[in-house]
């Protein structure tokens, strides 16, 4: 009996490092400073430390050897889902002053960090035998349109920067626009309202929404495997915690996050041709990769001074510059191990 315990003890040890997830990297905090003294070739050095990596291996498929499998290479990959959040912290929303962003003025910003992206990854794969396929393509195929909602769109012009239309001064009580941000009032629990796509379908488990969706994508436009991101920012009111007293700082933290994904048919090929199968249907990850800055802001002002041109050198300006940042780091790892696929 002793024997079979110690080797049930065993077995089950090994079979739950097979589905633990490997992380490496994000130990470093980001020093802006730093990064933009960097040389080109420094910055990859210091994306393995900025950007964290996830790993897990799904069944059947040892990662460490995903390269040995032909149907892992990517010659064809494209970015099928890039959402934001902007806001104000969900602190002292109740009375305090604040800043906020119109519709459009969100999309702007975020249809900007989007070009940033594409245009890193492009740029960092010209070397390569890799195709990044645009996003109206991408949008064009019948298989996008499938599935998911049309959301309006704010921006009557592409080439549309923030004005003082899409920026401005609030105070809670004040009337806010509902697609700016939607405040929780008596005690409701809006969790429902919305569900980032990301948190879905990112991440180093495997996608279990809309696994059909990146299959049928991948099938029609003879995609390799795809790319999911997600970035928030969100910036914080100064003041006095009312119950401890705690001094809180006026700060903003920005998370960038990505995954890249293989279709579920990638993974049944695998497995097929272990002479193994399986009934899962779920997209396959290579990786997931998040990244993370925190630098203090200034919105605490004399009425004077709360201004549109105070706005944007105090909260977009730098969230501009540090998203940016952050999306060519997250782009350089990224590339990184989509060539070691080949």
């Amino acid at each position: 009996m002793g024997y079979f315990m110690k080797w049930f003890f065993l077995f089950s040890l090994v079979m739950s490092c097979a589905h633990q997830v490997v992380q490496d990297g994000g130990q470093v905090e980001f020093d802006y400073d730093a990064y933009k003294n960097m040389a080109p070739e420094e910055r990859l050095t210091y994306a393995q430390t900025i950007v964290k990596r996830e790993r897990r291996n799904p069944e059947g498929v040892d990662l460490e050897k995903i390269n040995t499998y032909p149907q892992t290479k990517i010659k064809k990959i494209g970015v099928v889902l890039f959402e934001t959040q902007i806001k104000p912290s969900r602190s002292g929303l109740a009375s305090d002053r604040n800043i906020y962003l119109s519709e459009s003025g969100k999309q702007a910003l975020t249809e900007s960090f989007y070009r940033t992206f594409e245009f890193e990854l492009k740029k960092l794969s010209r070397t390569m035998a890799l195709e990044w396929m645009s996003k109206d393509d991408l949008e064009a195929s019948r298989a996008f349109r499938s599935y998911g909602s049309i959301f309006r769109d704010y921006m009557l012009n592409r080439s549309k920067k923030i004005s003082d239309l899409d920026v401005f001064w609030k105070k809670g009580g004040e009337k806010i626009p509902e697609t700016s941000l939607i405040l929780p009032a008596n005690m409701q629990d809006v969790s429902l309202l919305y569900v980032p796509a990301y948190e879905l379908m990112g991440g180093a488990k495997s996608s279990q929404h809309q696994h059909h969706w990146v299959n049928d994508m991948c099938k029609e436009l003879g995609l390799d495997a795809v790319v999911v991101v997600a970035v928030s920012a969100d910036w914080n009111r100064g003041g006095v915690d009312k119950r401890s007293q705690a001094v809180i700082t006026e700060k903003m933290e920005i998370k960038v996050e990505s995954t890249i994904l293989y279709p579920w048919s990638t993974h049944h090929s695998i497995l097929a041709s272990q002479k193994k199968s399986t009934t899962q249907k779920r997209n396959m990850v290579l990786a997931a990769y998040s990244s993370q800055a925190a630098f203090p802001v200034k919105i605490t002002l004399d009425p004077s001074e709360e201004t549109f041109e105070t706005a944007m050198k105090n909260i977009i300006f730098p969230l501009n510059v540090y998203t940016e940042s952050l999306l060519s780091l997250m782009a350089q790892r990224m590339v990184a191990d989509i060539y070691q696929t080949y």
